[in-house]
């Protein structure tokens, strides 16, 4: 049957649920045994943005999950003559037979529930789930989209090879509690709340020798809203003219350090960034790079870098 606006379809719809209302106990509780996962979950999906056809689908829909419609189409073929992608989802302890089921009746993309029990955050995901995601990507053509749980950047690099989409929302819902009771100008540009210095220490060799020009140690130190910093330097291997690089150890607190970056997680993050990467051959002169140029080149760096496009 077809309806020529939402009204009469609704109207019809009413007709047929007085009708339910009025049939014996038994016969209900047989109509209502006819309601399907599917059909639940697929109610819950906001079919008004579209006019008529889709309206008349959505009184469709409510008719199957009451289990009244009698020869009503399978859910699958029902959203794809409305060109709605059925999104289903799959869990950890679906068995494979339904998950192949599930998987050839889906459109869109498939959801992979990451763990068993409720959304929210997670510190580790559960080893098996690379396997089970590998074997359904075996079983359809579709994207594969996983989600519960995924909430810090060792997830994103784990899944990343299996997976064509990562879901996040509990992770999102806390950092807008967070940005909450930040400044909105920080909250806008630096929503880490890093902050980069620029730090000077004497020289291991010639600690006398601080505050003469030139005769200074420099290092870079990012320090988040919680007060944790980590600090990024250039350090030698052996002697101070000609030797292997490597990473300085310093501390905010044991130096002179001047904010130079309040405001810009671009710069923030890409000084860290550079600062986890392998360092050039130590030297002083044209020969190689100390601990100074290491500081204002990797600086220098990440400015230009996160520079804004015009």
């Amino acid at each position: 049957m077809t309806f020529r606006s939402y009204e009469q379809a609704s109207a019809h719809e009413l007709l047929e649920l007085t009708s339910l209302r009025r049939r014996p106990l038994d016969l209900r509780r047989q109509q209502s045994q006819k309601l399907t996962l599917e059909a639940r979950e697929c109610r819950l999906v906001a079919l008004r943005e579209r006019p008529g056809q889709v309206q008349v689908l959505d009184v469709q829909l409510r008719k199957l999950a009451l289990g009244i419609c009698g020869g009503c189409q399978p859910l699958a073929k029902i959203c794809r003559r409305a060109d709605f992608s059925l999104i289903q989802l799959i869990t950890p302890t679906t068995p494979r037979e339904r998950a192949v089921r599930i998987a050839n009746s889906s459109s869109g993309f498939l959801y992979y529930v990451s763990v068993t029990g409720i959304t929210g955050e997670r510190t580790q995901l559960p080893p098996e789930l690379l396997d089970n995601v590998s074997w359904l990507r075996t079983q359809t053509r579709l994207p594969i989209c996983i989600g519960f749980g995924i909430s810090q950047p060792e997830h994103v690099k784990l899944l990343a090879p299996v997976a064509d989409g990562l879901i996040v929302g509990s992770a999102i819902v806390r950092r807008i509690a967070d940005a909450a009771t930040k400044p909105r100008p920080t909250v806008l540009t630096d929503p880490t709340g890093l902050k980069t210095y620029d730090c000077t220490a004497p020289l291991h060799a010639a600690p006398w020798a601080y505050g003469a020009p030139l005769l200074y140690h420099e290092y870079l130190c990012v320090v988040g809203a919680d007060g944790k910093e980590t600090c990024v330097g250039q350090d030698r291997e052996g002697n101070g003219f000609w030797s292997p690089g490597k990473p300085s150890n310093d501390t905010k607190a044991g130096g002179d350090c001047k904010e130079v970056e309040p405001d810009n997680s671009c710069i923030e993050q890409c000084i860290l960034t550079e600062g986890a990467a392998p360092r050039p051959r130590y030297g002083i002169g044209p020969q190689g790079t100390d601990c100074q140029e290491w500081a204002d080149d990797t600086l220098s760096k990440c400015r230009k870098q996160c520079k804004p496009k015009k």
